[in-house]
């Protein structure tokens, strides 16, 4: 023991990005936080004089095969503790580093997701939850998250975590047509967007409205909750902890519940869901790269210089979202 712990590399961390002004942001810093007393808890350790390269590991493969968490958020957490203990041996307080090869590799065919089919989607949106008012309990179920994540996601084609960060204030009318109410994709209040293209306003689908969306805003206000969901509150606002929980719940409840086995199907199936949609209504590119957030050039140009998707009327955004089909829409009834 040296006395030392990861929160103190924690802090040392943020000193050093601070002194070559580098930003430190906040949801960074939590989820690093979360992962440093996931690991103590695991580990049982909290002197990084007693963690090696095997403890890390050990964690490491402990959130693959207890907690099934996708590869890219197992890399990243180990990312945490790597760049924590890399932070210690550069201030001298440990002699040894971590060494290489702690990441995990990710299958070629990591990203070849696929989208639901219109009998997956017709499955998935007659079920009790959608239907009936059912609601699993369970933590990783994430209370109303498991009726409107999906929901969400098929109509309007946001990925979960941009939907996992909906809050009051980002739902709200465009500036150019108060009449047209939209979901704003933005980092504003501290959120997460993996792009700058995919800050955008997404008209919101009538329906949503008659389903009780506009009383989780009203409720979300009145309780002064940063966010939409009350899973979200219960958890410390922590997006990376649920999305990992509801990723792992649907996951389990695709399988099980609704039998749905189709190699490559996941939450990102929605989206590829929506895009077809679009794609079938004859909508042309711009559209879709406005509503999802792609930039020009598409993932073909992941390599290139990133543009902003060009700019599109928001009536023809939101005639886009109202006209698309979904017969399932009929059958899913209002929250109670």
């Amino acid at each position: 023991k040296i006395g030392k712990t990861l929160s103190d590399c924690a802090l040392k961390w943020q000193e050093n990005r601070r002194a070559v002004k580098k930003q430190v942001r906040a949801e960074y810093l939590r989820e690093m936080d979360h992962t440093i007393a996931d690991f103590a808890a695991h580990s049982g350790l909290s002197d990084i004089g007693e963690i090696g390269r095997k403890q890390v590991l050990a964690y490491r493969d402990h959130l693959g095969s207890t907690k099934g968490y996708a590869i890219q958020t197992i890399n990243k957490k180990v990312g945490f503790l790597s760049s924590l203990m890399a932070t210690a041996l550069n201030a001298g307080w440990i002699e040894t580093a971590l060494g290489g090869e702690i990441f995990l590799e990710i299958p070629e065919d990591e990203d070849r997701r696929e989208p639901y089919s219109e009998a997956e989607l017709k499955r998935i949106f007659a079920h009790s939850i959608f239907t009936e008012g059912k609601r699993f309990t369970q933590a990783k179920a994430c209370s109303e998250l498991q009726f409107w994540l999906p929901l969400i996601a098929c109509l309007h084609g946001m990925i979960s975590s941009e939907i996992i960060q909906l809050g009051p204030d980002t739902v709200a009318p465009h500036p150019d047509a108060p009449e047209i109410l939209c979901f704003v994709v933005t980092n504003a209040g501290d959120r997460r967007v993996k792009a700058f293209a995919r800050r955008r306003w997404v008209p919101i689908r009538k329906e949503l409205l008659d389903l009780g969306l506009t009383d989780l805003v009203a409720t979300a206000r009145t309780e002064n909750r940063r966010f939409l969901w009350s899973s979200m509150a219960a958890h410390g606002d922590d997006v990376t902890r649920v999305s990992g929980y509801f990723s792992s719940f649907w996951t389990n409840f695709s399988r099980k519940d609704l039998k749905i086995e189709s190699e490559g199907t996941t939450l990102y199936s929605f989206r590829h869901a929506f895009q077809d949609e679009l794609s079938r209504a004859g909508h042309p590119d711009e559209i879709k790269k406005a509503l999802m957030g792609h930039s020009e050039g598409g993932m073909t140009g992941r390599y290139g210089t990133k543009r902003k998707p060009r700019v599109v009327n928001i009536a023809e955004l939101d005639e886009a979202v109202q006209g698309a089909s979904w017969p399932f829409l009929t059958a899913i009834k209002a929250m109670r």
